[in-house]
């Protein structure tokens, strides 16, 4: 049995700051296989929940403006390639600027970018809410209101076996 408690309600702390960015632009390839993971299954979240999450392809685009950043992210996107993520690497700032109209060079320091299309948005409140509705449709009980005030460990310590609440 599988038990979520929150200290308040769901999306009440900082989820409604949050950027709610899916993004493929990782350095290492566990983390890469995740977000490829992740984004799948926000993909098909709200067809399997009814409760929409926002979800919008956007796009990313990462800019380098020092040798140093450049080298981290086409490591970066070797990595993402590996992985079967979609990078493209823009080597002009005219490029990069088709994509960001906003996008600035008065300093003359643009080393390079990294587009990666399928990258994405989901709004997480509602995010939250359909993962929780998820969760609930697969067994798991969400106490709201509900702060852990403790734990309960193994004998040798080595475990925790409880968790202690006001109820």
């Amino acid at each position: 049995r599988v038990m979520l408690l929150e200290r308040d309600t769901l999306t009440s702390g900082t989820t409604w700051h949050a950027a709610g960015l899916l993004t493929h632009l990782k350095g290492d390839p566990v983390v890469a296989e995740l977000a490829r993971r992740g984004y799948a299954y926000y993909e098909e979240l709200s067809e399997a929940t009814g409760h929409q999450i926002g979800f919008h392809r956007t796009g990313s685009l990462a800019v380098a403006r020092s040798v140093d950043t450049a080298t981290k992210a086409l490591m970066a996107a070797q990595v993402g390639q590996y992985c079967g993520h979609r990078h493209e690497v823009l080597r002009d700032f005219a490029d990069a600027s088709q994509l960001h109209p906003f996008l600035s060079n008065a300093a003359e320091d643009f080393v390079l970018g990294v587009y990666t299309p399928e990258d994405g948005i989901v709004n997480p409140a509602d995010c939250t809410m359909a993962l929780a509705k998820r969760a609930r449709q697969a067994g798991v009980v969400i106490c709201e209101r509900e702060p852990a005030l403790g734990l309960t460990v193994s004998a040798d310590g080595r475990k925790v076996v409880g968790v202690k609440t006001a109820s």
